[in-house]
């Protein structure tokens, strides 16, 4: 991956379209009205797309081959984005109990930097972006610590996690955007696990898989920063999104990402900008993206498209596992 893109020198990645849009001259401010529309044309950029870019700077681990370093698992990442707090949260309830049934998988919920979710939400240029590259390095120490968690098996001697329904309540205290500041509530601690099946077995073949569940993950964080730090040079929109998604080099790509997002919102369009379906639903786009689009309506999210995306994640992420052990047994 190349250095981030220059303006007027070097083009931004093709899935990246927008309309024409008056860019900003070099001042140490924007005004609001083009503050919003700086906003709105970031936002309008269909999610599909930031997400196939996202995975070029930021991809998942490689499926371990005969010639890769031994792994004693390989589990997956899954993040689960989108503007609405409430939503990623019911979303991200709904996985952890469901990918934990049968035993065949273990979950643990990672959470990071808070995302600041207010509309139209600016402060200071420098301070904005000061906090920004905070985030990124808090992400960099957690993917090590992901990283970690979907390639080991646990020890037997590990303390016992919490159970579904304890996290349920404890996620339930947050249903509100928290704001991007060092004393916002967290999600849960990065080192508290989701639940897990009793006592597994010693061999690695049948341990159950670990699943690493992130919520506010690498697109909803990219789209914040690029939608409240101000463009005070010569960028687009389009690069200026872009800049702030090559930030996450380095830091390990989800295998899944769940978005979850208003049917009515603006980048409710597909590859070729068309606009896509009316209407709430389930758009699966794994073979091409690793990715699945979650269009909500005013009641939230349908309880029958919380079981499609558990069913659909839980498939794709049992093929992983199957082509972990696939590799080490030809190795």
């Amino acid at each position: 991956m190349g250095p981030p893109p220059r303006p007027h020198g070097h083009a931004h990645d093709a899935s990246l379209t927008l309309a024409p849009l008056q860019t900003a001259t070099a001042s140490s401010s924007q005004p609001p009205s083009q503050a919003r529309s700086v906003e709105a044309m970031v936002m309008s950029i269909p999610q599909i797309n930031k997400v196939k870019v996202l995975a070029k700077i930021s991809p998942p681990l490689a499926t371990p081959s005969p010639t890769s370093p031994l792994q004693a698992l390989r589990g997956s990442v899954v993040a689960v984005d989108g503007p609405d707090r409430e939503s990623v949260i019911i979303m991200v309830k709904y996985l952890s109990d469901f990918l934990v049934r049968g035993n065949e998988h273990i979950v643990r919920v990672f959470d990071g930097p808070a995302v600041d979710a207010r509309s139209g939400a600016r402060s200071n240029d420098t301070t904005s972006f000061l906090d920004y590259l905070e985030n990124i390095a808090a992400w960099h120490k957690i993917s090590a610590e992901v990283v970690k968690y979907v390639t080991d098996v646990p020890s037997p001697s590990s303390p016992l996690p919490v159970s579904p329904k304890t996290v349920a309540a404890v996620v339930e205290k947050s249903t509100t955007p928290p704001r991007a500041s060092s004393s916002s509530p967290k999600f849960t601690s990065p080192k508290t696990s989701i639940a897990s099946p009793p006592s597994p077995p010693s061999s690695t073949a049948s341990h159950p898989i670990p699943i690493a569940i992130i919520p506010d993950y690498q697109l909803s964080h990219t789209d914040s920063a690029a939608s409240k730090i101000p463009i005070t040079d010569a960028y687009a929109p389009v690069d200026h999104w872009q800049w702030m998604a090559t930030l996450w080099r380095g830091i390990v790509g989800p295998d899944v990402t769940v978005v979850v997002k208003d049917a009515a919102s603006a980048d409710s369009k597909d590859d070729a900008g068309r606009t896509g379906g009316a209407g709430t639903g389930v758009e699966v786009r794994l073979a091409d993206a690793r990715a699945i689009i979650v269009r909500t309506g005013d009641t939230g999210v349908p309880d029958g498209a919380l079981r499609r995306v558990g069913f659909e994640v839980g498939e794709w992420v049992r093929g992983i596992g199957e082509r972990q052990r696939d590799g080490r047994r030809g190795s």
